[in-house]
Formats: structure tokens, C-alpha cells, sequence
């Protein structure tokens, strides 16, 4: 009995000191994507927490970015899919083809072990309407931003000192906004003793087209697209808004801004060095960017810099109310994929749902408390995390490599937002004016005011497409965008007459397949409003 017992007792000890079993050791995940700056995707915290928290390994391989699009195709084809892709930038079209052909999982299958997942269909309907096929399979996902603040991308500025200078107040309507650039022109508006030196209206087709956007809205043209302008009406009918008097009437409002001088003569020929410039060298009156305020005053800080600019929140006129078109949330394309031969399905679906946890972005953004980040007080006394200087001085040139390189891979997240969109979107009315002075949440400040103006609307929707219907979208849609955006700016600069050509205007775009484009759309938004319910 004593040797039994010794044996048993010897037995336990060798047992103790072997290493962990196979249902303990990490599963590993084989991962694919697109070269980045970060070419060692598992040297980053952010991968690093993923992996601990789903006790996965990666076996990461990554391919460089300007062959990745047929790569993938190639992975596909050749049935040599890894375990599961981020980064993919696929059309959403074809990898719903391609799920349907037994290549990619249908991720509509786990929701029950995706709980963050699911929460986001249920706060974000169109989300879930966007990712699932006819027959309710989801076989990729894309991004999502979660903050109303994040739509108000058509970033547009007028000057409030120019405004002073002429009297004049911040126009809510187009009939405003032409007196104000008039004024603007005519009245000295900078100050100089130069009255001819005023730029009233200044963009370019590139970052500093979203002013159109805005001025669209106040003809009742609710789009943020550069080709072809769609909407929906109140039954539930796609239409192109090209087809409309509110275009005529847009164009026709343009072209006077244009042939009086109220508007850049350079605008569609200028780059965007050449716009920012008139901007620093105070010769305008108004302009619109895509990266906002401070890429425009020369590094002035942003409380300064909003001392001289205001945001437009939203225009209207005599007939349409005040209204700002909105971004949309969801991103388009195919950002996520898992192939449906993986062994290890329940496992990358909890590495997918994770993407989706506050927890998880904050790892994304800043690290880890303590070692890369702290939470700090900012100059008007609001708390936010902020990256140590000690984290990456001596380290990394700057902080921006910093976060590339050692926190995050950029874009591997799905539920998008800055770390500062959150305290914007909770703040009060009083706190929301004392963060305006904030160096650090200005911008977020005033998105949110622009939120609770409650001038948003949205946009045309973004939802895939079946095979039938991408396949009339490639025969058609490229041709006519081109020749939509031809005819747009030859109305505005007078090259085409507006009135004389407009019965040829719209036979053109019927003859180049409008209500075939139109027919695939109606199908596609059809589905899209079923999956809304």
C-alpha cells in the first residue's frame, strides 16, 4: 500500500510539471491582409490583447498592399484561405458571391457567441441590413463608426471676422448665402483696403468639394456622392437626383455664384495646396476640407483658429428647411472574412466580437494603462486618456509611428470611433461651450453641437449588391458618373447652358442606361429595407 501511495503521490508531481494541455494552449489562427506600415502585426498591443484574450496564437502572413487585391482572389480560387482575413477591402457584392459559393462562413450562424456583435445589429439596424444576402447569410463584415459626430464630414467653414466686417450674420439659407458672398465681395470683407482681393467662396474637387454638399442640401439635394446622386422619396423609390428641378435649380444657383465672381474661377482646375494657401494668405471668405479646420491656419491652435472660422451647420432655403447631409455610418466593401473551412470557426468569431468592445479600442487608441497611457486632465479640467511621451520618446520618431507600430495595426477594428467622441456625446450644453476652449476636444465639441442642431439627415443608404445587379451597376454606373460629373461643372462654369440643354441633358442620361442602373437599385434597396425590419 505505501508503494502504491508513493508511486501515486510521483505520478501527481510528473503530472504537475508537465505543460499545459491542448484544451489550455493558445489556438492558433492562421491570418492574412494587406501589408501596412506595421509588418509584424503580433508585436502590437493591440494584437497582443486579442490573442490573451481569446487564448489564440496568430500565425500572421501578410502580403504587400499593391498586389493584395489579386492575391486574395488568388487565395480564393485556389481554395488557400486562411482561418480569417482583416483588412480585405473586397467588394461586398463579390464576397457575398463567393460565400454563397461555399468559400466564406457564414457568420449569421454564431451570433450566439457574438454577443457585442449582435448588439450592434440591434442598436444599428442598417448595420445588420447591410451585411446580410437575400437569404439572411452574413458572410463579411465592414466598419461601423457608432457617434452621430462622425458623420458630419462635409466640413465646412465661413469666416465670422469677414462677417463682422460686413454686417452680416451666419446664413441658415442659400438666399442668405449668396447675399453674405456678395457682401464678401463687394465690401472689403478681410480689411486690406484691397476690395478686390476677397475670395468669397473657396473649394477644390478634391478635399474641398463637401461645400457642394452643403449647398445641395439647401436645394433638397440630401447626398455626399461625386458621381451620381441618388436618393430615396417618401415611397420607398430610388430616383437620381439629377433627373430633378432641385438639380436644375442647384446648378443654376452655382452658376451665378460662378459668374459673379462670388465663387473661385479656379475651383475645379486648382489642387488643394494651392486652395489651402488663399486660405492662410486670408483671401477667403468661405471653404470646405476634408481633414477640417487646423490643416487650413497654418498649425494655429484650434480654439484660436475657431476665434475667425465658424462651421456651417446646415442650410436651407425659402422652400426646403435647414438641413445637413450626414455620412453615413457604415462603411462600404468587405473589411472581415472567415473561411468556411476553418477548424476553428468559434474561435475567430469571439476574436471578430472583441473587436467590438470599448475595452478593445481603448487597447487600439492607447495601450495599456500604466505603460503606454495615463488619463490626464485637459487645460479646462474634462479627463481623457493620453499617450505617454515616455512610452515613445527616444523610441519611435513621433507618436503617430509610436501608435503604427507598437500599439495597433490601423483599421483592425470594426466598431470605429475616437477616444474623444464619447465625452463630447455626454457632455451638457454648458460643458460642450467650455470644451470649445479645449485645445485637446475642440473639433469634438463643436460635432456634437452640429449633432444637436438637428439639422442631420441622411444620406442615400449603403447596402451590396447580388451578382445580376453588379453586374448592371459595372455596365452602366461608370460611364454615366463620368458624364454627370462632365455635365455638373460645364452647368456651373457656363460652358453648358442649364436651361438650353436640359431636355438633352436628360435624354443623354436615359440613352446611357438610367433605368437599368435605377431597376438594380430598387431591387437592392428593397431587400435592404426588408433586413431593416
Amino acid at each position: 500500500m505505501k508503494r502504491f501511495f508513493t508511486l501515486f503521490l510521483a505520478l501527481m508531481i510528473a503530472m504537475a510539471l508537465l505543460p499545459a494541455t491542448a484544451e489550455e494552449a493558445p489556438t492558433v489562427i492562421t491570418v492574412s491582409g494587406p501589408d501596412s506600415t506595421n509588418s509584424h502585426w503580433t508585436d502590437t498591443l493591440a494584437v497582443q490583447y486579442l490573442e490573451k484574450k481569446t487564448n489564440t496564437q496568430w500565425d500572421v502572413t501578410l502580403y504587400p498592399s499593391d498586389v493584395w487585391k489579386t492575391k486574395l482572389t488568388l487565395m480564393i480560387t485556389g481554395d488557400e484561405l486562411p482561418d480569417v482575413i482583416f483588412k480585405a477591402d473586397a467588394d461586398k457584392s463579390e464576397m457575398n458571391l463567393r460565400g454563397e459559393e461555399g468559400y466564406f462562413l457564414d457568420l449569421s450562424q454564431y451570433l450566439d457567441i457574438m454577443p457585442n456583435l449582435q448588439a450592434a445589429f440591434e442598436k444599428y439596424p442598417d448595420y445588420k441590413a447591410y451585411h446580410m444576402t437575400e437569404n439572411g447569410a452574413i458572410y463579411s463584415l465592414a466598419n461601423l463608426s457608432v457617434y452621430e459626430g462622425q458623420r458630419a464630414q462635409p466640413l465646412v467653414y465661413i469666416n465670422k471676422v469677414w462677417l463682422q466686417n460686413v454686417g452680416l450674420d451666419v446664413p441658415e439659407t442659400v438666399e442668405d448665402l449668396y447675399a453674405v458672398l456678395k457682401a464678401f465681395k463687394e465690401q472689403d470683407a478681410n480689411g486690406n483696403g484691397d476690395p478686390n482681393d476677397e475670395i468669397p467662396l473657396c473649394f477644390e474637387t478634391s478635399a474641398g468639394q463637401r461645400a457642394q454638399h452643403l449647398i445641395q442640401a439647401g436645394f433638397g439635394i440630401y447626398s455626399t456622392a461625386t458621381d451620381l446622386m441618388l436618393g430615396v422619396d417618401e415611397n420607398g423609390k430610388v430616383f437620381l437626383y439629377e433627373t430633378t428641378e432641385n438639380f436644375k435649380n442647384y446648378v443654376s444657383y452655382m452658376h451665378q455664384l460662378f459668374a459673379e465672381g462670388l465663387m473661385d474661377e479656379t475651383t475645379f482646375i486648382q489642387t488643394y495646396s494651392e486652395r489651402r494657401e488663399k486660405i492662410i494668405n486670408g483671401k477667403v471668405g468661405m471653404f470646405s476640407d476634408w481633414s477640417g479646420l487646423l490643416a487650413n491656419t497654418c498649425g494655429e491652435n484650434a480654439p484660436d483658429a475657431y476665434d475667425t472660422w465658424q462651421w456651417l451647420y446646415g442650410l436651407g432655403s425659402e422652400n426646403t428647411p435647414v438641413a445637413y447631409p450626414g455620412w453615413p455610418l457604415v462603411s462600404t466593401g468587405a473589411k472581415i472574412l472567415v473561411s468556411a473551412k476553418t477548424e476553428h470557426p468559434e474561435e475567430v468569431c469571439r476574436i471578430i466580437d472583441t473587436l467590438f468592445t470599448d475595452e478593445y479600442i481603448l487597447v487600439y487608441n492607447c495601450g495599456n494603462e500604466g505603460e503606454t497611457f495615463e488619463y490626464i486632465a485637459t487645460d479646462t479640467g474634462f479627463q481623457i486618456p493620453a499617450v505617454l511621451k515616455s512610452a515613445w520618446e527616444g523610441k519611435y520618431d513621433s507618436e503617430g509611428v509610436f501608435r503604427d507600430q507598437y500599439l495597433n495595426v490601423t483599421q483592425l477594428m470594426t466598431k470605429m470611433h475616437g477616444m474623444y467622441y464619447p465625452i463630447a456625446s455626454q457632455a451638457s450644453a454648458e460643458e460642450l461651450e467650455q470644451m470649445k476652449k479645449d485645445e485637446v476636444l475642440t473639433n469634438y465639441a463643436y460635432r456634437e453641437e452640429l449633432v444637436r442642431a438637428g439639422y442631420m439627415v441622411d444620406t442615400y443608404p449603403v447596402f451590396s449588391y447580388t451578382k445580376e445587379e453588379a453586374e448592371v451597376q459595372s455596365r452602366y454606373k461608370g460611364d454615366l458618373g463620368s458624364y454627370l460629373q462632365t455635365m455638373r461643372v460645364a452647368f456651373i462654369t457656363g460652358e453648358a447652358d442649364i436651361d438650353a440643354e436640359w431636355d438633352t441633358f436628360q435624354s443623354t442620361i436615359q440613352a446611357m442606361g438610367l433605368n437599368e442602373l435605377l431597376a438594380a437599385e430598387q431591387s437592392a434597396y428593397d431587400r435592404y429595407a426588408v433586413n431593416l425590419k
